[in-house]
């Protein structure tokens, strides 16, 4: 089975297998979700990129309109593993409403299918593929069978096959960034979106989970394009090179950097109006190697020395990796202007560094020009006090940026030659007013060491949020052994049941994280980052003059 193989994958290293049998696999399933969503719009699933949505840039981009509306709002955006039973309570709607307020968004943490919903597909397609063989068999034995009772137990046998096989295509969940896109497709003009995903996901240490990346693009504002340096590493699957993961290799970097990288970057080529640009996405590796022999790979082929204390100051043993991606990216942009031309080059990304490191002085020069934007706090604390008993406000680093070089992409600058990058506000205007009406239950107030629930609230959060999925009249529901009954006679038959399982940890966790986390200090903020995600967007606006 397709989801199987993916299974498998997903439990090695992102380099245990050889790189075309890893995107197989993942073009494997992108051809299997587009066949359940191929009545809602284009799938592309290329060797170097998958596109969903992908022909909405041909119907709707109007370039004489991006020149009129001056601006391109360009994005980074991490936003936490939808789709994983972490993130089960994200709220796709509103996250939905937040990129909305621009134009392409590289967005990192995105995830394949996994754990119960990789599952759950598994049957719900090997379901779809064997009901109708036993729809074809129960209709036999119905003609040959003589006894009525029999006849009743197999018409009752196929009624109930016949049934769920009909609804059965609803059960299939859908990876997170797709239920981003639809979010999207719901808001109005919002089919407009479309997404470009990365070929695989890549994981820092062979127990984690493999992440994507995507640029979720406005395609009447928007439009893909051909990127030279794509075109010519392509090697499988038709359509246009319009994005692909860099090849971190010596034939472009002089020394070969794959290995050294938990994730490489993804790299697309957009156009509104009269500016073009290539976007590289990353998210760089949080945990450096402690291993000395691992620490002296990626030293020796990204600074030249064996190390990190020979770096500087500014470099560490937490940090020492993250740099070492960076500095290869920026490697890699630098090259790519030289062997390709490419002047406007864009990195977006979490690179988790702080801005104020004094090491990135010896970091940007390896792309000429190049300089770091963004210096607000952009991820978020669960906790209201910091240890000294300052209010967090709900943020705790700035590790989000944008690095370029302004020389060269001057349409992100302003009439005074400033860059208006920053962070976009998530705990202000509409879209936070609506997380503290639907989600927020507690007073500004103590008692007995907690916040005092806000009675109202809290029932009207729970009458919307859990008592359906108490009730019954929501459930989550999968493929598996149901019983019918005939009399006294109970009847086995393979259909749709109830995910009780999944019901119970939806509503357990809902009251734990989304709810009760809220009435103590060290988890005031957490459920901004339950519904949304642990950080905050990045954003800039640029010239499509």
């Amino acid at each position: 089975m397709i989801l199987l193989s993916l299974a498998a994958l997903l439990s090695f290293s992102a380099y245990a297998m050889p790189e075309p049998d890893i995107r197989n696999n993942y073009r494997k399933e992108c051809l299997e979700i587009s066949d359940f969503i191929k009545s809602d719009y284009s799938v592309q699933c290329q060797y170097n990129y998958h596109h969903f949505n992908a022909t909405a840039y041909k119907e709707r981009y109007d370039r004489e309109r991006a020149i009129e509306q001056q601006k391109v709002r360009i994005a980074g955006f991490n936003v936490l593993h939808p789709g994983m039973s972490k993130t089960r309570y994200k709220d796709y709607d509103q996250l939905a409403r937040i990129i909305d307020q621009f134009d392409v968004v590289g967005a990192t943490e995105l995830l394949p299918l996994v754990s119960d919903d990789l599952k759950n597909n598994k049957l719900v397609t090997r379901f779809l593929k064997r009901a109708p063989k036993e729809i074809l068999k129960l209709r036999e034995k119905i003609k040959s069978e003589s006894d009525t009772k029999k006849i009743k137990e197999l018409a009752l046998k196929l009624e109930s096959v016949e049934s769920d096989l009909a609804r059965a295509k609803k059960l299939y969940r859908m990876p997170g960034y797709l239920e981003i896109l639809h979010a999207l497709h719901r808001l109005e003009n919002g089919k407009e979106w479309a997404l470009i995903l990365s070929p695989r996901g890549e994981a820092a240490r062979e127990t984690d989970v493999q992440e994507m990346v995507g640029f979720y693009y406005r395609a009447s504002k928007v439009k893909p394009k051909v990127n030279q340096y794509c075109r010519d590493i392509r090697t499988e699957g038709r359509g246009y090179p319009i994005a692909c993961i860099p090849l971190m290799g010596a034939d472009m970097l002089g020394t070969d950097r794959e290995k050294i990288f938990s994730r490489r970057p993804f790299m697309a080529e957009f156009i509104s109006g009269r500016f073009s640009f290539a976007l590289l996405s990353a998210h760089v590796v949080f945990t450096s190697p402690k291993e000395e022999d691992k620490m002296r790979e990626i030293l020796q082929s990204s600074f030249g020395v064996d190390h990190y204390e020979q770096l500087g100051p500014g470099a560490n043993a937490a940090n020492y990796a993250r740099f070492a991606e960076v500095k290869s990216t920026l490697d890699f942009m630098r090259e790519l202007r030289k062997k390709f031309n490419q002047k406007d080059i864009i990195l977006v990304g979490d690179m988790n560094l702080e801005s104020d490191n004094p090491f990135w002085q010896h970091v940007l020069p390896a792309m000429p020009g190049a300089k770091l934007y963004v210096q607000e706090k952009t991820t978020l604390s669960d906790r209201r006090y910091e240890s000294d008993g300052a209010e967090t406000n709900g943020v705790s680093s700035d590790y989000d940026h944008f690095i370029f070089d302004q020389q060269e992409t001057n349409e992100c600058a302003d009439a005074y030659g400033k860059v208006n990058a920053k962070a976009w506000d998530i705990f202000t205007g509409m879209e936070a007013g609506i997380l503290r009406r639907n989600y927020r239950i507690r007073e500004e107030r103590k008692y007995a060491g907690k916040y005092v629930i806000n009675r109202v609230k809290y029932k009207r959060a729970v009458n919307r949020f859990i008592k359906p999925y108490k009730s019954g009249e929501k459930s989550f529901e999968t493929i598996g052994i149901k019983t019918i009954k005939v009399g006294r006679k109970k009847l086995k038959v393979r259909g749709i049941i109830q995910d009780h399982d999944k019901t119970a940890k939806y509503i357990q966790g809902f009251y734990e994280r989304v709810l009760d986390s809220q009435l103590e200090d060290d988890s005031y903020y957490r459920y901004f980052s339950e519904i949304i995600s642990d950080h905050k967007p990045i954003y800039m606006d640029c010239s499509t003059h």
